[in-house]
């Protein structure tokens, strides 16, 4: 209880001073209430435990970001952008996912459902915690197709037998003529003679 009654009152000094950008409003449903006045719910020692339902109901938080952010179809960067988030819209975040080692948030803004980053809010511990894992299968990553890229072509060899560059081993050019042409370069694949 003094737990709370601390992060409580440090939630309040933060607010006053304008240092926290996250609003946080527990809720038990995905519908979005954007309160700040919204308490949670304080169980009575006295009132009796309602009877165990098969599924319990996943707590959502409905929260907002500081700037204007990305919305995804996947837990990454590599997923493409659905929308931007401005500041102003409320996000109920529905679930949590580590992908890489880096946590997402199953979201919802508006008609919106995809994920944001977790580095993007400012969500306290005890309200991570409650939220759900997602398992779900995550939509496929879009296919990046490489593309060829072309050598330059040698010069044919003269007779004067000077060298006047080197064409390196990842394909770029070096105008050095000598020892340590191409070296951050993998090499010299061949040698370039001028007239």
């Amino acid at each position: 209880m003094l737990h709370r009654f601390i992060i409580g009152f440090c939630l309040i000094i933060l607010l006053g001073c304008g240092g926290a950008s996250t609003t946080l409003v527990p809720t038990t449903s995905t519908e979005s209430k954007l309160s700040a006045s919204t308490a949670r719910p304080q169980r009575s020692p006295a009132t009796a435990r309602p009877a165990p339902t098969s599924t319990p109901e996943p707590t959502a938080l409905v929260v907002s970001v500081p700037s204007t952010s990305n919305l995804r179809q996947g837990p990454s960067t590599r997923y493409d952008v659905i929308t931007k988030i401005a500041p102003s819209d409320a996000i109920t975040i529905l679930a949590q996912r580590t992908v890489y080692d880096e946590l997402w948030y199953h979201v919802q803004v508006g008609d919106n459902d995809g994920w944001m980053s977790a580095s993007l809010f400012d969500i306290p511990s005890e309200y991570q915690a409650e939220l759900t894992f997602d398992r779900s299968d995550l939509p496929s990553l879009p296919t990046v197709v490489p593309t060829a890229r072309s050598r330059p072509a040698a010069r044919p060899a003269s007779n004067s037998g000077q060298r006047v560059g080197a064409i390196c081993r990842d394909g770029s050019r070096s105008y050095a003529t000598g020892r340590g042409a191409c070296s951050h370069h993998g090499g010299v694949s061949y040698w370039l003679y001028g007239p």
